[in-house]
């Protein structure tokens, strides 16, 4: 499963008793989030993972929702491209999206906060679940950074640098337009009933630890590749030595010393992260 970043809206900064999915995008938090998340964001506890460091990002719906459709229609209007000639808004995904973020409903059921979940993308580059506060900070001041030039953008109608390299490619963007869902990969819905009148709020389950969908940010040909190297090199080195040492020490003897040092430092190396990763 890809690492993701989750957007949510929800009815409270604290209890949280309602939350639905808005989208969420693979590997990166893009640039139509962090417009989203721009209206007073501040740090907040996650949802998602059972976590004592405030890991995600909450700020103010109703504006973030103003922001981003205000954003897409000025794309729209000035028919905003990457130079290739092919709109980067067009109106039947603008119309779509325009529909889905219903500001309106949202608010009559009680939502007004979004709620960014981006510990996933956390974990990729943190040793430790310790140094997510910090990466959330960033990412506030990151979003911060962008208001700036979306504003930028909303008065002279020009994308400046910044923009373009948050857009990268026209497929990209695209992919990033399609994001939007109700239904998200943690799905909150079935925490309340919303046909009953007196509603009964679950807990929300946490898991008591991350998961790391992938083993030290290594993918599963990574990681074939280190296993082939650790069941190879110190057996070959040790056939080596021993051969070398009945031949006096010739070239063979000098081989296997060095694969089979090469492959103990491997094997230790590996069984280090492995048990920082389980006990860690």
């Amino acid at each position: 499963m890809a690492n993701r970043t989750y957007l949510y809206i929800t009815d409270d900064v604290e209890k949280r008793e309602k939350i639905r999915g808005i989208a969420e995008y693979n590997y990166d938090f893009p640039l139509l989030f962090k417009i989203m998340c721009s209206t007073e964001p501040v740090p907040g506890k996650s949802s998602i993972f059972n976590l004592e460091e405030k890991a995600a990002i909450i700020s103010e719906m109703s504006g973030g929702i103003d922001k981003i459709k205000n954003f897409l229609l000025k794309m729209k209007e000035e028919k905003s491209t990457l130079g290739s000639g092919k709109e980067l808004v067009g109106s039947e995904t603008c119309e779509k999206i325009m529909e889905f973020l219903d500001e309106n409903k949202f608010l009559d059921e009680g939502y007004r906060y979004f709620l960014l979940e981006a510990a996933e993308l956390y974990e990729m580059e943190a040793d430790s679940h310790k140094e997510f506060e910090k990466l959330t900070l960033r990412d506030i001041e990151e979003i911060n950074n962008t208001v700036k030039d979306v504003e930028y953008f909303m008065e002279t109608g020009i994308l400046n640098d910044s923009i373009l390299e948050k857009i990268g490619t026209y497929e990209k963007f695209q992919y990033e337009l399609s994001s939007f869902s109700e239904y998200l990969y943690y799905d909150f819905s079935s925490t309340y009933d919303k046909e009953i009148e007196d509603v009964q709020y679950a807990e929300i389950e946490k898991p008591e630890k991350i998961v790391r969908k992938r083993l030290m940010n290594f993918d599963y040909r990574e990681i074939m590749f280190m296993i082939f190297f650790l069941l190879i090199f110190p057996p070959l080195g040790l056939y080596f030595c021993y051969d070398g040492f009945r031949g006096r020490y010739d070239d063979r003897y000098t081989s296997g010393l060095f694969l089979g040092f090469l492959g103990t430092v491997l094997m230790l190396f590996y069984l280090w992260k492995i048990t920082d990763i389980i006990f860690g």
